[in-house]
C-alpha cells in the first residue's frame, strides 16, 4: 500500500500543552497505565546499545512527562539511579504506586515537573544526567526551554532520546487488510481529526516537525548537530529484520482490546467531551470504529502494530 500523506490542520511549530494528560484523575490516571502497552523490546534494545556505542554511561537516567511510568519501570534496570518527571499530578500518584527498581536496587524517584522546570523540579545536580529520555512526550514539550533544561542536566557525552508510538498500521495478513487501514487512516483523519492538536500532529509524523536544538531562538548548542541521528520505523512499511513483520513485531489485538487502547488517546477524551449524547453508545467514536473494522474484515481480531519514531541527541563533550 502506499504511503499515505495526511497533512496537518494545524500550526505543527505552535507549542501547545496537552490539556488532557496533565488534568487526570487517578482513575484515568490508572487506566491509561493499564491500557497503554510497552514498547517492543527491539526499540529498547536499539536505544540503550545507541547510547552505549556514543559514549553513554548508565549511572543515571531521567525520564521526562513519564505518565505513569511504564517506560522508565522498563528502562531503569540498566542503570543505577532512575528519576520520572510528569507535570500531572494523578500520573505521578499512580507511577510511584507501581513502583519500580533500578540495576542497584533503589526505587525510582517520582516528580511532579514539566519538561521546561527540570533543573528546579527534578531534584537532580546539574551535569548528572547520562540518558534523558521522554516516551511519545517530547511532542507536547516547549522545546525551547526543554533544550535549555536538557543542556543543564545531560552530562558532557551523554544523550538525550526522544522516542514514541506514532500511529496504527494492518498487517497485510489480516482479511481486507486494505479496507482495515482505511478505517485507521480515515478515524485518525475525519473522526478525531478535528480534536487533535498541534502536538498530535507533530506525533503523527513521526517528530518531523519537532524543534531541534540548533532550531530554537535563541540555538542551543550545547548538543552536537553533527552526531544527531533520525530514525523511523513502520510508516506504511515491514521494517522488521526479515522484511514479513513491522520492527517490534505485531501482535493479534481483539477488537474490545483495542476499544480500550484507542479510548485512552486525547483526542478521544476531547471527541468525546464534545459529544457527550454519543459518549458509551454505538455512535461512540471508537466503539463505532471498531463496528466498522469488524465489518470490513470479519473478523474479532487484528494483527496491528504502531508507527515508531526515535531521535537522539548528544551532548557536547566541553
Amino acid at each position: 500500500m502506499a504511503n499515505a500523506k495526511i497533512s496537518p490542520i494545524h500550526d505543527t511549530t505552535t507549542p501547545q500543552k496537552d490539556p488532557t494528560f496533565r488534568v487526570y484523575t487517578s482513575s484515568q490516571a490508572a487506566t491509561y497505565a493499564q491500557n497503554r502497552g510497552a514498547y517492543p523490546k527491539e526499540l529498547y534494545e536499539f536505544i540503550l546499545s545507541r547510547h552505549a556505542e556514543t559514549g553513554g554511561q548508565f549511572t543515571q537516567l531521567l525520564d521526562v512527562g513519564c505518565g505513569p511510568g511504564n517506560a522508565i519501570r522498563d528502562l531503569a534496570p540498566h542503570f543505577d539511579a532512575a528519576t520520572g518527571c510528569d507535570p500531572g499530578h494523578e500520573m505521578i500518584v499512580t507511577a510511584a504506586q507501581l513502583g519500580g527498581t533500578t540495576r542497584s536496587g533503589a526505587a525510582i524517584s517520582w516528580r511532579v515537573s514539566s519538561a521546561e522546570e527540570l533543573s528546579q523540579a527534578s531534584g537532580l545536580a546539574e551535569a548528572s544526567v547520562d540518558l534523558l529520555t521522554a516516551a511519545t512526550a517530547a511532542h507536547w514539550f516547549d522545546m525551547a526551554p526543554f533544550w535549555k533544561e536538557a543542556a543543564a542536566l545531560v552530562k558532557p557525552g551523554g544523550s538525550v532520546a526522544l522516542f514514541a508510538k506514532t500511529r496504527m498500521y494492518s498487517h497485510p495478513e489480516n482479511p481486507a487488510h486494505e479496507a482495515v487501514q482505511k478505517a485507521l487512516d480515515d478515524y485518525e483523519k475525519d473522526v478525531i481529526g478535528p480534536h487533535m492538536m498541534p502536538g498530535n500532529w507533530v506525533l503523527r509524523r513521526f517528530f518531523a516537525d519537532l524543534e531541534l536544538p540548533w532550531q530554537t531562538d535563541p540555538s542551543q548548542t550545547a548538543f552536537d548537530e553533527g552526531r544527531f541521528e533520525r530514525y523511523k520505523w513502520n510508516d506504511y512499511s515491514l521494517d522488521g529484520p526479515d522484511g514479513k513483520d513491522f520492527f517490534g513485531g505485531s501482535q493479534v489485538v481483539p477488537l474490545e482490546r483495542l476499544y480500550d487502547l484507542l479510548s485512552t488517546a486525547a483526542p478521544a477524551t476531547r471527541w468525546r467531551e464534545a459529544h457527550p449524547e454519543d459518549t458509551e453508545t454505538e455512535r461512540d467514536c471508537v466503539r463505532a470504529l471498531m463496528t466498522r473494522l469488524k465489518e470490513v474484515s470479519g473478523k474479532d481480531e487484528l494483527r496491528l502494530t504502531q508507527g515508531l519514531a526515535f531521535l537522539l541527541f548528544k551532548r557536547a563533550a566541553y
